[in-house]
């Protein structure tokens, strides 16, 4: 395992900590679960290289952008404040907690529910949608044009019929905010489709 790219901004730092981070704790997960197994003895070393990676990223961006890394925070009681950080300065786990508002923030606004006037984002990255029973977290929204009611696979709604309730409910001003970000969202589509076929074209 080896970083193809290095971060230069605080936010692909945050990503790239986050991605590692992530590949240990679902290799943790899938272990404890029995999906994965080890009979070579190899995923310990790949661990290790995950783990050093994420570790040296956490140290350099601390380095870089003026946070004070979790190794170097004030010993408190437990259950009291910590005191506030030198002037400049941030503790680690309350810039990783700003990070990951704006990357939720952005990744949301980049999916059709943020025009919907029956969703809202909330920091913990889910979005509560008020015509779906339960949460669709951003995580599993991997078509952002596609809305949990009018899905395919949910088939809830047709687009018709939820039009037509989100200019009841909310006004016309309302589903003409949805209706220009969804055009906007699949023209943006069709273009990168078009785009991918230009690319993979065989020449004659």
């Amino acid at each position: 395992m080896k970083l193809e790219k290095q971060p230069k901004t605080a936010v692909e730092y945050w990503e790239a900590i986050e991605y590692f981070g992530g590949k240990q704790f679902w290799t943790d997960h899938d272990l404890a679960d029995g999906r994965t197994s080890d009979p070579d003895g190899r995923l310990p070393v790949a661990y290790m290289s995950e783990s050093e990676i994420q570790n040296k990223l956490v140290w350099e961006v601390c380095k870089k952008f003026g946070i004070i890394h979790p190794k170097d925070m004030p010993k408190t009681e437990f259950g009291k404040m910590l005191p506030k950080p030198p002037k400049g300065e941030i503790y680690y786990w309350d810039w990783y907690g700003i990070m990951q508002n704006v990357l939720l923030r952005k990744k949301f606004n980049e999916t059709i529910c943020s025009a919907c006037p029956f969703c809202r984002h909330v920091p913990n990255g889910s979005i509560p949608c008020e015509l779906f029973r339960g949460i669709g977290t951003l995580y599993h929204l991997s078509n952002p044009t596609a809305c949990v009611i009018m899905n395919e696979r949910q088939s809830l709604m047709t687009q018709s019929e939820f039009e037509k309730k989100v200019r009841r409910m909310h006004g016309k001003k309302a589903l003409w905010q949805f209706q220009r970000k969804y055009r906007k969202m699949m023209e943006e589509t069709d273009s990168q489709k078009l785009d991918i076929q230009e690319s993979t074209k065989i020449p004659a």
